[in-house]
C-alpha cells in the first residue's frame, strides 16, 4: 500500500494539470489573472526550478512557491486536505489513514481513537473520524475561525473552556466528507453528561441544514448542559445551543444552561430539579417557526416561561443579536424580556 505524499502525486499527475484544474492557471501561456488575489495588479511569475514549476508573487511576499501552495491559497484548504482532494479527484488510490492518527494530548483532550461518532445515519457499521486543525502537532484556531466567533464576542478563552475545537477534515469510513474552508468552518463540541462523553460536529455557516450537524449524543433529555457553573440567581435561562450559552453565560453574565436541540423534552427528573432551585425559568429558543413551536410545547409540559427576540429585530437568537446590535443593546433587549 502506497501512502499519500507530494512525491507520490507528482509521479502520477502533471503539475501543469494541477495548476489548471484547481487554480485556472495555464502555465504555458502568459498569465493575465492572478488567482491568489481578489484584487490588485497581476504580479504572478511562474518559472521552472529543477523539474518543478514554481511561482512567486512579490507583492504578497511569496517566493518560489509550488502548486500545492497555490491550491491552498485559491481554495482555502489545508495542506493535507489539498493532498486528499487531489487523491480523490484523480482516483489515485493512495492510503492516508496513517496521516490522520491525531495526537492532541498536549491539548488535554482525548486522543484520536476517542473521536469516533457511530451510527451515522442509522448505519451501525459507519464510523466518523475527525482531524483537528493543527500547527506543529498542536491544535490551533485559524484566524478566520476566531474572527467568526468574535462577531458574537466569543474569544479563544471561551472556546477552550467549552471544549470547542477547529476541524480540518471529517472522514466517513476513511473517506473525506467535510473539508475545512474559511467560509465554511467545522467545529467539534465535546459534551459530557451523566452517561459519558459525546461528540457533535457543527458547521455554523453551512446553508444546507441537513449537512450542518453530525452527533452521537445520547441521553440528551436527561441533562442540562452547563452543570456546575450556576450563578447565584433566582432565575435560569434555558437556551438551545452551546453557542448561545457561551454568549449568555460568559459574555453577558446571565445564569444559563442549554439543551442539545429545540426538539429535546427534558425528563421529569430535570424539570423537578430546576424548579427546586429557581423561581423563574425561561425558555429562550430561536424566534422562527420551529423555535416558537418548540418553546410553546415545552412551556406547556414544564410551566417554564417562553421568551423570544422580537421579529422586527431581524435576528433569531442571542449570537445574532450581539453580532447585529452589540452587547449593550442585547442586554437592553434581554432585560425587557426577562
Amino acid at each position: 500500500m502506497s501512502y499519500l505524499s507530494v512525491t507520490g502525486i507528482l509521479n502520477r499527475v502533471r503539475e501543469e494539470d494541477l495548476y489548471y484544474r484547481y487554480c485556472g492557471v495555464d502555465v504555458n501561456n502568459p498569465i493575465k489573472v492572478n488567482p491568489t488575489r481578489t484584487e490588485g495588479a497581476c504580479s504572478l511569475k511562474v518559472h521552472k526550478v529543477v523539474d518543478r514549476i514554481r511561482w512567486s508573487d512579490f507583492g504578497q511576499g511569496i517566493y518560489n512557491a509550488d502548486v500545492f501552495d497555490m491550491i491552498q491559497l485559491v481554495k482555502g484548504w489545508s495542506f493535507y486536505e489539498t493532498l486528499i482532494r487531489i487523491n480523490t479527484d484523480y482516483n489515485l488510490g493512495f492510503d492516508y489513514s496513517k496521516k490522520y492518527q491525531v495526537d492532541i494530548s498536549m491539548d488535554n483532550i482525548p486522543l484520536s481513537n476517542d473521536y469516533i461518532i457511530d451510527k451515522y445515519k442509522g448505519d451501525d457499521s459507519s464510523v466518523i473520524d475527525v482531524v483537528l486543525n493543527k500547527y506543529n502537532n498542536v491544535h490551533v484556531y485559524p484566524k478566520d475561525d476566531l474572527r467568526y466567533w468574535s462577531t458574537g464576542c466569543i474569544t479563544k478563552r471561551e472556546l477552550q473552556r467549552e471544549k470547542v475545537y477547529s476541524i480540518s477534515v471529517v472522514l466517513l469510513n476513511g473517506t473525506p466528507i467535510w473539508h475545512y474552508h474559511k467560509k465554511n468552518p467545522i467545529f467539534l463540541y465535546l459534551e459530557t453528561n451523566l452517561q459519558g462523553r459525546w461528540k457533535k460536529l457543527y458547521k455554523p455557516l453551512e446553508t444546507n441544514k441537513k449537512n450542518k450537524w453530525l452527533s452521537n449524543i445520547k441521553y440528551g433529555n436527561d441533562f442540562l448542559y452547563g452543570y456546575g457553573k450556576e450563578l447565584d440567581a433566582d432565575y435560569l435561562i434555558i437556551t438551545k445551543s452551546k453557542k448561545d450559552y457561551m454568549v449568555l453565560y460568559y459574555i453577558l453574565g446571565l445564569n444559563t444552561k442549554y439543551i442539545q436541540s429545540e426538539s429535546v423534552i427534558p425528563t421529569d427528573r430535570i424539570i423537578d430539579e430546576v424548579w427546586k432551585k429557581y423561581q423563574r425559568i425561561y425558555i429562550l429558543f430561536d424566534n422562527d417557526e420551529s423555535g416558537v413551536g418548540a418553546s410553546t410545547n415545552l412551556a406547556q409540559i414544564t410551566e417554564w416561561i417562553p421568551i423570544q427576540y422580537p421579529l422586527d429585530l431581524g435576528i433569531k437568537d442571542t449570537f445574532e443579536c450581539v453580532v447585529k446590535y452589540g452587547l449593550d443593546k442585547t442586554v437592553e433587549i434581554l432585560t425587557q424580556l426577562l
